[in-house]
């Protein structure tokens, strides 16, 4: 058991705060009951890329020298070490990203908190991952001109498309129906809080994730292209397979309706909020889910709101610990954060180097810091983020 008044612990008292405050609908996490220096995280991915709406879990260990020194940080969505879902994602569990002290570049300072931390490492997950490959990166402008990759004489196009299948195929087996399966050894150590957001989530979303694998039944048999020729990937898509453990879940957490056959999902660049959410709704009929004491939810047609996952009443738990843990906070008022979606984007450009340094930036990308539990560095500026791992790093 950890002293609450050691200085680590005071600063990720500090982040904890500061992240509940926040109230993301991608971000959770907790701190273990016993040892506030490890701390359990769920990331969902962003909407419209290939790791949308997945279920990604990590766990972050500080030590005694935080925040001089980074968290260690390891995914644990990999389906027992089998699957890399990004070039900067190991099947391993690691994480490279430079602030963390796997990669090189701009290091870590003691600016950088628990929310930036899990913000940067969201932020891997983007529209095209195979562009993160080292040597890889510069062929996003180069394409045109090339014409070709390096897998096979595929063009640069081809790749990015061909891994993006590979990646949302992964993240519904995998990141989705792996982790909410009972046998899960991906999530068997995820706090029951952070389960429970999952459960609150995938009830939330189903109708997407129906349709989703019912629009690929086609890619069925078809075999899985990896650019990048990664020996433990499925030789074939197996989506009808997917679809049946897809709808043992359906049954499993209560949910009936769900998506129509032959629903069609568009491109991933065409579905930023996506048109399935808007066409079917989840909405609370009061009948218990199985193995819940909350309400199951019930499919409709665009017959009601879709049910924000904070109004499921299976995350009340987490949403109340959330509170107290603010509310032990300082008293005096927090600057408001970014109204703006863009605003978070100008924060991972900063840290991702996107910025000019000539730009006076700083004052629009980071809030006033806390007094309480301030190391030293803490109101440095934290640096950019390398998210090019070395792919030969084990």
């Amino acid at each position: 058991m950890t002293h609450m008044s050691e200085r680590h612990i005071l600063r990720i008292q500090k982040d904890i705060r500061e992240f509940y405050r926040e109230d993301s609908r991608e971000l959770y996490a907790v701190c273990e009951e016993e040892d506030m220096s490890q701390v359990h995280a769920l990331i969902l991915g962003p909407i419209g890329t290939p790791y949308e709406k997945g279920f990604f879990y990590f766990t972050l260990k500080y030590g005694r020298d935080y925040p001089i020194k980074p968290p260690n940080v390891k995914l644990h969505t990999t389906d027992a070490c089998k699957v890399r879902f990004n070039p900067n994602l190991y099947a391993c569990g690691k994480v490279c990203l430079s602030i963390l002290g796997t990669w090189q570049g701009p290091p870590w300072t003691a600016a950088v908190t628990l929310f930036t931390t899990l913000l940067s490492i969201q932020s891997l997950m983007n529209e095209k991952p195979y562009h993160n490959e080292p040597g890889y990166e510069e062929r996003k402008g180069l394409s045109h001109a090339l014409g070709f990759g390096r897998a096979g004489g595929r063009s640069v196009d081809q790749c990015v498309r061909d891994y993006n299948d590979i990646i949302a195929y992964e993240t519904i087996r995998v990141a989705v129906v792996g982790m909410l399966s009972a046998n899960s050894t991906d999530a068997k150590n995820m706090p029951k809080m952070l389960k429970d957001v999952m459960i609150a989530s995938f009830r939330q979303n189903y109708p997407y994730f129906e349709s989703t694998v019912r629009s690929r039944q086609d890619m069925d048999g078809k075999p899985c292209s990896d650019p990048f020729r990664d020996h433990l990937r499925p030789s074939t898509f197996q989506y009808k397979q997917l679809l049946e453990s897809l709808l043992k879940l359906k049954a499993e957490y209560g949910i009936s309706g769900g998506a129509a056959e032959g629903s069609v999902v568009p491109a991933l660049s065409q579905q930023p909020n996506g048109p399935i959410d808007d066409e079917i709704s989840i909405v609370y009929d009061g009948t218990a889910a199985a193995g819940t004491s909350s309400p199951a939810p019930t499919c409709s047609a665009a017959a009601a709101a879709p049910i924000d996952t904070k109004d499921d009443p299976l995350v009340k738990e987490y949403y109340a610990m959330a509170d107290t843990m603010i509310s032990k906070g300082e008293s005096h008022p927090r600057p408001p954060k970014p109204e703006d979606p863009d605003e978070w984007q100008k924060i991972i450009d900063y840290m991702n180097g996107d910025i000019d340094e000539d730009e006076d930036t700083s004052q629009d990308l980071v809030y006033e810091s806390d007094s309480e539990g301030e190391g030293e560095g803490d109101h440095e500026m934290h640096s950019d983020v390398d998210q090019h791992p070395n792919p030969q790093q084990p």
